[in-house]
Formats: C-alpha cells, structure tokens, sequence
C-alpha cells in the first residue's frame, strides 16, 4: 500500500522518465546480450574468467576493457590479415592480439555480452587537435574511431575505451600540451628573471648615485653641499608633490613642510641663510644638521607614499 502511494505521488514527468528509463533496459537486455551461435565455448570461458570475483557490471566492464591494455595486444592503424575459414574476432582475441580499434571495440562487446552484460558496437571521432587560429578543434578521417558502449542498470550506456594505442597517443597528446605549457611557463619565468634583474639593477643604480652624490658633498665646498642638500630635499619631496612652489620664499617652503611633517626644517633653513645671505663658512656639524633633515625627509616620503 505505501509503495502505491509513492508511486502514485510521482510527478507526471517523473513517471514519464520512469517509463523510459525501463524501456531502455529491457531493449538493452532483449537486443544487446546476444550473440552469434557460432561463438565458441572458448569465449565464454575467457569472459567468466576475466569477471571472476567482479560483484558490480561496472566492475565487469572495466576488467573486461583492462583485460586489452594487460594482456599484450598491440594497437596498429593497418588492418592485420585474418586467415580463412577462421572467426575474425576470435583469431584477434586469441592468436593474433594486434588489430585496428574496431577489432578492440568488436571484442570487446563480444566478452562483454558473454558475460551477460548488454554490450554495442559504436563509431564516432577521438577529436583532439585543435585550431588555435579558430579556436575550434579539427575533425579528419583519420580521427575516426570505434568503440564499445556498456549498458550499466541505473546509469545507462557507458563508453570504454579497450584500445590501448589510442590511450598512449592520447597520453602523448596530452604529455605534448604539457610540455607546451613547460615551455610558455619557461618563457614567463625566463621573461621574469629578466625584469627581476633589471629591477635590481636600477635599485642597485639608485643607491650608486645616490653613495655618489654623497661622497661628493664631503668633498665639495660646504656652502655648495647646503645649497645640493636643500635642493636634493625640495626635488625629492616633489615626488610627492609637496615640493617648492614658484611663489614661494625658500623660507616659507620650509615652514610649509616642517607643519607637514613636524621635521625641524628650520634647522635647515638656518645653515642654507648663513652660507647664502651672511657669506658664513658652514662648519662640519651645520653639513651633518642639514643631511640629518635630508635623510629624515627621505623617511617621510617612503612611509607617504
């Protein structure tokens, strides 16, 4: 009674599906497990074993496909000659194990459904080159292929791939995008590498000119070094735009920034008027004020930005 009602609480859509759903079962059972009378017993045997210990039909179909990958056959693109009089899948499955993708495919269903597994013939394209002009990927003849469809309850038709040759093409596919990708990798890191030097080198460059421009003002005459300082300090501080403006005296520059940066640009100030207006020699300690105010502007303007 409760399974009537469950039933009868399925939508429309879900019955519908339902419906389908077993109908294509029961024609996977009813057309796609029989084979040829002529099969030998030979086939059977090898089926059964092969499945031996496999619970599942999944798990079937997978040892069934294995089985071609683990037991030395040889994928080839030219069809291999069949003697007469002899069954043209049983001669690949047990003497010859070399043969094209329908051999693999036809053999496949064969143990397939000698197993009991509803098992069908397909062809279709193994599609893996692509255009990179287009961006769509190029079917030719020779991308042609033939493989098994599985029919396993409550998932339906499964492809499987028995043709061990078109695997490792595959995976050579794959290793050459890879390798590919190496290389633009290479590029990057290689283009990196160059940026990170070039970066360094104009660091380093910078920090030359700027132990240069250094040196130079313990040796030139001191007037001249606060005039350098103050001039360094005011192009340094147009980095950030606080730099002097036209209108401005040197004084009210220097008033301006140290309300900015609270920095006693005063002292600065003092030394550049003596050297400048009261033609007074700077002494040693007034070139160590001066470069103490440049270096604490330097600081300043590292943490504004």
């Amino acid at each position: 009674m409760m399974l009537s009602k469950k039933i009868n609480s399925l939508t429309e859509y879900e019955q519908d599906t339902l419906s389908i759903a077993a109908l294509e079962m029961k024609d996977a059972y009813d057309y796609y497990t029989k084979l040829d009378k002529n099969t030998s017993l030979g086939v059977y045997e090898l089926a059964q074993e092969i499945t031996d210990g496999k619970d599942t039909d999944y798990d079937k179909a997978l040892a069934i496909q294995n089985f071609f990958h683990n037991s030395s056959f040889i994928y080839t693109k030219q069809l291999p000659r069949v003697p007469r009089d002899i069954d043209y899948n049983e001669y690949f499955i047990f003497e010859s194990k070399k043969g094209i993708c329908v051999q693999f495919a036809s053999a496949m269903v064969i143990l397939a459904r000698a197993s009991g597994l509803p098992a069908r013939y397909v062809e279709g394209y193994v599609v893996n080159e692509k255009d990179l002009n287009t961006d769509r990927y190029l079917v030719r003849s020779e991308h042609a292929h033939a493989f098994p469809e599985v029919y396993i309850a409550g998932y339906g038709w499964m492809t499987f791939e028995p043709t061990a040759g078109i695997i490792e093409e595959n995976k050579e596919g794959v290793g050459l995008f890879k390798k590919l990708l190496e290389d633009y990798f290479s590029v990057l890191v290689y283009i990196a590498g160059i940026l990170v030097f070039a970066l360094i080198i104009l660091i380093a460059l910078k920090y030359l000119r700027e132990v240069y421009w250094k040196r130079k003002i313990k040796r030139i005459n001191k007037s001249q070094a606060v005039h350098d300082i103050l001039q360094r300090t005011a192009k340094n501080l147009d980095k950030i735009k606080l730099g002097k403006k036209d209108y401005e005296t040197m004084m009210e520059f220097l008033t301006r920034i140290h309300e900015i940066t609270k920095i006693p640009m005063m002292d600065l100030g003092k030394v550049f008027d003596h050297a400048i207006y009261g033609e007074t020699e700077p002494k040693k300690e007034d070139i160590e004020k001066a470069m103490a105010v440049y270096e604490k502007i330097k600081v300043f303007i590292k943490k504004y930005k």
